[in-house]
């Protein structure tokens, strides 16, 4: 079974069928872009020069926790307006590019269909993502502390590992998170006004 298939037949895994978007820039804004950051930020944390980098990462843990308490109604805010808005045509209207953005959806049992998207469908599928990540990154900050507690009855390098992919983990989705965020914003402000009159 494929991760599409997986995807496709689960009602709850289907706001990561942003992930799947056909784009010339989906690559490199979904996955290059927020390991990169993700890297850098454990980076930092890791080699600060604080004595305890076990603060550093909960700090910054705390951090992220705060800003996503704000970020989740917004994204449920912005579903819901971005699906009842009536605005101008253009936001049903295929995008203009080189490379129309598109989703392989499963139509019937075993059809499968390419659908290609236009603003709306994407801005819908951007902030549905954004959705179940933040709810997801929410869990596994609050379980952190657990993790940590866990990972302390191992030996070094045990620990190390789970904690650095932990962080990693959380790093990512919140990277990948504020990218997504961004990619929004701009299809929300700079596309709709060079647009909305053509």
């Amino acid at each position: 079974m494929t991760a599409s298939s997986i995807l496709e037949n689960s009602v709850f895994l289907r706001p990561l069928n942003y992930l799947r978007v056909k784009s010339e820039y989906a690559l490199a804004y979904n996955w290059i872009y927020p390991t990169i950051i993700a890297i850098v930020l454990f980076l930092c944390c890791e080699y600060s020069p604080a004595p305890q980098k076990f603060e550093i990462f909960e700090k910054t843990f705390e951090e992220i926790s705060s800003l996503l308490t704000v970020l989740l109604p917004f994204y449920i805010a912005s579903l819901a307006a971005v699906s009842t808005f009536t605005g101008g045509k253009f936001l049903d209207e295929k995008f203009d590019g080189r490379v129309p953005l598109s989703l392989r959806i499963r139509v019937s049992r075993n059809e499968w269909d390419t659908k290609i998207l236009t603003p709306r469908n994407l801005l819908r599928l951007i902030f549905a993502y954004c959705t179940l990540a933040t709810l997801f990154l929410i869990i596994l900050l609050f379980v952190y502390p657990l993790v940590v507690f866990f990972a302390s009855s191992l030996a070094d390098k045990l620990e190390f590992i789970l904690l650095a992919a932990f962080r990693l983990i959380a790093f990512f989705i919140t990277s990948q998170l504020c990218l997504a965020t961004v990619i929004a914003v701009y299809f929300l402000s700079d596309y709709l006004v060079r647009n909305e009159n053509n």
